[in-house]
């Protein structure tokens, strides 16, 4: 039912200055020196993209914050809709994404709405990536004496090369390397070969700079040098009990994306863990990107952070993690909230994103709903629609879920995400030179029990089970794109 990945992950984020999403820029500054207020009322844009395409033609609900309707509107060509609203308010699209089955019947109704919106937003609801591109290449790489078998990293994969897989110019006759199949690599990326030993320990690395990709082109290394390899060291201190064992990933970028990731899991004594790995030597200009998950027995926690590239990084779990959630999300029909109760210590998250899956047995009615929202006292409200979205309201017949539940601290807070939550993957992570996300996911979902009903109306989407929040769907370090 759930069709938007967000990887709250992905999301965001400059504190200042350029927003981060190419939407909005700083106002001037006052000649006199006094601050500016913001606009009470403003224009509010969504943009609905599929692929490179505008959907058109969905419906877009603009309420303020008591829920009274501001607009009821379709998208255009573009797949834009705009209304002028005070800040506070909600904006629904229903069925951004139309979908089909392939029996003919209808799918379940998605409906995602964005709270606290203020004047000046431009909100983007977007699904896939557009055309894919395919580049076939050959690559040649040196032979180094201490290697056995090697391995290319880039931007758009990993692959491995044959020791004696090189041919064409620059090469002699049983060269180490091999043809590649690249999808959707930029038209110049970086690369970075490493070469493993006889017990498979990585002993030496060679980077090479703007490597140009053309449909058959050749790429000779040949005449450049591989050095030795470093230790990168990940220590950890003030970890809660609770946690014994976190799992680190660790990627290197460039401009033009990750070039190498490496992954480590360690226990954890007195509140302090450590994880070692052999690396590259440093490379400069780079970033490095930490995730580091922590599990409990509600939650899923992460914490994302970047800087300069660097052979440690060290972590203050217990300034960094948000407070425990203490009990499962609950839905109350009477008030179209969804609350929580969690931890009195921990970073005061900035927002929140859920779902809210329902069915209504007497019409086998079906829809799920997503809301993203500043976090107020560990509750959400969902708006309620008005007659063209009527049927969408929560009723007391109807069996509820909540699914994909999890709260978020961004540097900027919530207004540094708020246009691009409900669409944000890995490439919006990581804005500016230095920065630090943390996640927290409730492992499960909430399930009013169902009622016994005259109707034979049965659901027909997959059962309720335990899921991870929607944040964590994708691997934080493995798609994002640097922006140095």
């Amino acid at each position: 039912m759930r069709a938007l990945s967000v990887g709250l992950v992905g999301l965001f984020l400059s504190a200042c200055g350029d927003d981060g999403v190419g939407k909005l820029t700083d106002a001037p500054p006052n000649p006199d020196g006094k601050e500016i207020d913001a606009p009470t009322s403003g224009p509010v844009k969504i943009t609905i993209t599929s692929g490179s395409t505008g959907v058109p033609g969905v419906r877009v609900l603009f309420q303020n914050a008591d829920s009274s309707l501001v607009l009821s509107a379709t998208t255009d060509a573009n797949g834009a809709a705009v209304a002028t609203m005070d800040a506070g308010g909600f904006v629904t699209a229903i069925d951004a994404f139309p979908r089909s089955f392939p029996t003919g019947a209808a799918p379940p109704s998605e409906l995602q709405t964005f709270a606290g919106v203020k004047p000046g937003d431009e909100l983007v609801l977007h699904e896939g990536n557009g055309a894919t591109s395919i580049v076939n290449v050959r690559v040649n790489i040196p032979l180094d004496g201490a290697a056995s078998t090697y391995r290319l990293h880039t931007p758009c994969g990993t692959f491995g090369l044959s020791s004696g897989g090189g041919s064409g110019s620059g090469s002699g006759s049983g060269a180490p390397g091999g043809s590649l199949t690249l999808f959707d690599c930029p038209a110049t990326a970086d690369f970075l070969v490493e070469g493993f030993d006889s017990e498979g320990l990585p002993v030496r690395t060679l980077f090479k700079a703007n490597v140009a990709l053309a449909e058959g082109a050749i790429i000779d290394l040949t005449a450049d040098s591989y050095v030795g390899v470093t230790d990168a060291t990940f220590m950890y201190t003030n970890v809660p009990q609770r946690f014994g064992v976190l799992n680190v990933s660790n990627t290197v970028q460039t401009t033009r994306g990750p070039i190498y990731e490496i992954f480590g899991s360690f226990d954890v004594s007195n509140g302090t863990g450590a994880f070692s790995s052999k690396a590259p030597a440093l490379i400069a200009g780079t970033l490095s990107v930490t995730s580091t998950s922590f599990f409990d027995n509600r939650s899923i926690h992460n914490v994302v952070g970047w800087g300069a590239a660097t052979n440690t990084y060290t972590l203050d779990a217990g300034a960094a993690l948000l407070p425990a959630f203490t009990g499962s999300p609950r839905f109350d029909v009477a008030t179209h909230t969804t609350s929580w109760t969690q931890a009195a210590t921990g970073a005061t998250p900035d927002l929140s994103v859920h779902t809210v899956d329902l069915f209504r047995p007497s019409t086998g009615q079906e829809w799920s709903w997503t809301i993203a929202a500043p976090f107020t006292n560990a509750s959400v409200a969902l708006p309620v629609l008005p007659a063209d979205g009527s049927r969408f309201n929560a009723g007391a017949e109807d069996n509820i879920s909540i699914f994909d539940f999890a709260t978020a601290k961004v540097p900027g807070g919530y207004d540094a995400i708020r246009e691009i939550v409900l669409a944000a993957n890995q490439d919006d992570i990581i804005i500016g030179p230095t920065g630090q996300v943390s996640l927290q996911g409730f492992q499960g979902a909430q399930t009013k029990p169902t009622k016994t009903t005259a109707t034979t109306a049965t659901k027909t989407t997959k059962a309720v089970k335990a899921t991870k929040p929607r944040f964590f769907h994708t691997h934080v370090p493995a798609a994002p794109k640097a922006r140095l």
